[in-house]
């Protein structure tokens, strides 16, 4: 308990201390914010690294971990604005979670949001079942407890229990259901491309394993590469996309 405390006291400092950022990257552009609004195992990493090449300054991740884990548990989003002012572009959690693209849109209805998809939703579970089973270590056709998920240290202890509630409808939704997985990985990208369908210019669709998507994503973001920036995602690819 003393442990969630200290975090949380640091949330609230980083929040309080952190310089507001409401202005576009180089003062010129027409958006304020990038939310990269993809499920974990998409290519969310290759976006963060991108984002951060092309010189936008990125989200602290480790308080936005912390800052979901409260915003769920008590169902108080109140947080969410504060901690978009701290940078330019975020990704990962609590941006990944199916809905909250329409929170962000109230409050920046000029952003661009990046929806990262894999070829497939049956390619997007076994990463994701794979990764898992790499992080704790199991084998074969063994795969996670929910007893392994609430006793990682990830975060702090009992983390993992509210992920798994509001990304997966845990427990009424059996931990690693292929089918339930897939329904609400599916579901997301049909709902997000339904709620931005009179919103062109805010999203883009993006799968970095396809030729030509790094080009498409700069058009959209109004950017120029930059001398050290790769023509594709394939040098950020790592087990933690």
């Amino acid at each position: 308990m003393k442990l969630i405390l200290e975090i949380k006291k640091r949330v609230k400092k980083h929040l309080l201390n952190s310089e507001a950022k409401n202005v576009p990257h180089n003062g010129k552009r027409s958006y304020d914010k990038i939310f990269v609004i993809g499920f974990n195992k998409t290519g969310t990493t290759s976006l963060y690294f991108t984002l951060k090449e092309l010189g936008f300054n990125m989200g602290n991740q480790k308080v936005a971990e912390v800052m979901t884990y409260y915003m769920f548990k008590n169902n108080d989003f109140s947080e969410l604005k504060p901690y978009c002012q701290t940078a330019e572009a975020f990704q990962d959690v609590p941006f990944s979670f199916p809905n909250i693209y329409k929170k962000l849109y109230i409050l920046y209805p000029n952003a661009k949001f990046i929806l990262t998809i894999r070829d497939s939703a049956e390619q997007w579970y076994s990463s994701l079942i794979n990764f898992h089973k790499s992080r704790y270590q199991k084998q074969g056709n063994d795969i996670p407890t929910i007893d392994d998920h609430m006793k990682s240290n990830y975060v702090f202890p009992g983390y993992k229990g509210i992920i798994l509630k509001e990304l997966f409808n845990y427990p009424e939704t059996s931990l690693y259901s292929k089918l339930e997985y897939i329904k609400i990985y599916e579901q997301h990208i049909t709902d997000v491309k339904t709620f931005f369908k009179t919103k062109k210019d805010n999203l883009i669709i993006v799968n970095v394993s396809k030729g030509g998507e790094r080009n498409r994503l700069l058009n959209f973001l109004d950017v120029k590469p930059n001398r050290f920036l790769s023509s594709s995602f394939s040098k950020y690819k790592t087990t933690t996309q």
